[in-house]
């Protein structure tokens, strides 16, 4: 485990009032150390997936997603993924002029085979 992503995931939780393995309602127990570098490579997701995968665990779910909530973290770690979801989005613009015209071909010239399967050979 790497020390310095738990430090990281660890000052995010106390920005949100969490200390891991306290006792209050909002605190939460982390069962394996792969947790940190799970929630910081893919955010709210990765925090969901490695509850169900049983990383770690609330003494009150509701309590604990409320803080996290209140205190933003949501809007703070987006996770690797939506890094490049958005880098792609930029270099690869399907909707640019080129990229427009590949997506309508693609979904449009169909030839008529596919619309006589549908119309029948009338095509009406």
């Amino acid at each position: 485990m790497d020390a310095g992503l738990q430090r990281r995931v660890e000052a995010l939780l106390q920005e949100a009032d969490i200390t891991p393995g306290g006792d209050r309602p909002q605190d939460l127990d982390i069962l394996d150390p792969r947790f940190y570098a799970r929630v910081l490579a893919d955010g709210s997701l990765g925090l969901g997936e490695s509850y169900m995968e049983g990383w770690w665990q609330a003494h009150s779910l509701d309590g604990l997603l409320t803080h996290l909530l209140d205190a933003r973290l949501d809007e703070r770690v987006h996770g690797s993924g939506e890094v490049w979801d958005a880098l792609k989005a930029k270099l690869f613009n399907l909707q640019s002029g080129q990229g427009s015209y590949e997506v309508g071909k693609r979904h449009y010239d169909l030839g008529n085979d596919l619309y006589r399967a549908m119309l029948g050979k009338r095509l009406v």
